[in-house]
């Protein structure tokens, strides 16, 4: 799942660094690709900071499996790839599925802040609070260089509040062509198919949120 996806399954209120651990997976794989959190041996050292945000990083995890196991992703893929079929976006087979799941994660974020007022406001407070300098022994493994440009980035990352623009679907589209060059496969950049890619969104925005009761509900099944 994305960014808002966690925080509005998992985040508690006054717990910023908590928060934060519920998105630090992906903000490192943006950084880094397969960069994890996953070193625990040293907990007896590390600071309440860093605890908060290694409890956040495993609920991450366990959501993610949740997430990926569950007959909603199924479900939702499989519509997401018979609207590619039904619109005529030509994609390779090794990434229509791929490409299906990431978009899939993009729109649930997208609807959350639609039908969520002022989460992302939350959000952002909460990651306001984070003094990036303090969570260094969660890395304390790693190059000095990667720690200091993650720690850049994450400041752009929280001052630039890009999630914001998830109401457009440029912006959709901007990130999904990100992703795909940053696992070497080919980007949307002909404007008949990236008319068509934007249809998608549109639809597959209006058939996520007559789902929304059931994003909630991955997390508490006794809801659905």
């Amino acid at each position: 799942m994305n960014f808002i996806s966690h925080y509005y399954l998992d985040g508690e209120d006054g717990n910023p660094y908590y928060n934060f651990g519920l998105i630090l997976p992906d903000l490192m794989s943006i950084q880094k690709r397969g960069w994890k959190v996953t070193d625990s041996d040293h907990l007896s050292s590390i600071s309440e900071y860093d605890i908060q945000i290694l409890k956040g990083v495993l609920q991450h995890y366990e959501l993610d499996a949740l997430f990926h196991q569950s007959n909603f992703f199924t479900k939702h893929t499989k519509y997401i790839k018979s609207l590619f079929k039904v619109t005529q976006i030509e994609t390779e087979r090794n990434r229509k599925h791929f490409l299906s799941h990431i978009l899939l994660e993009l729109v649930i974020d997208r609807v959350i802040i639609k039908n969520e007022e002022h989460i992302l406001d939350l959000f952002y407070k909460d990651l306001d609070q984070v003094d990036i300098i303090k969570i260094g022994e969660l890395f304390h493994r790693e190059d000095p260089e990667l720690i200091k440009s993650f720690c850049n980035f994450f400041d752009k990352f929280r001052s630039k509040r890009y999630l914001y623009k998830y109401t457009s679907n440029e912006a959709i589209i901007f990130v999904l062509n990100k992703v795909l060059e940053r696992v070497g496969l080919p980007i949307f950049n002909e404007v008949q198919i990236l008319e068509k890619l934007d249809e998608s969104i549109t639809i597959t925005e209006q058939y996520i949120d007559n789902h929304y009761d059931s994003i909630w509900a991955l997390r508490n099944p006794l809801k659905e």
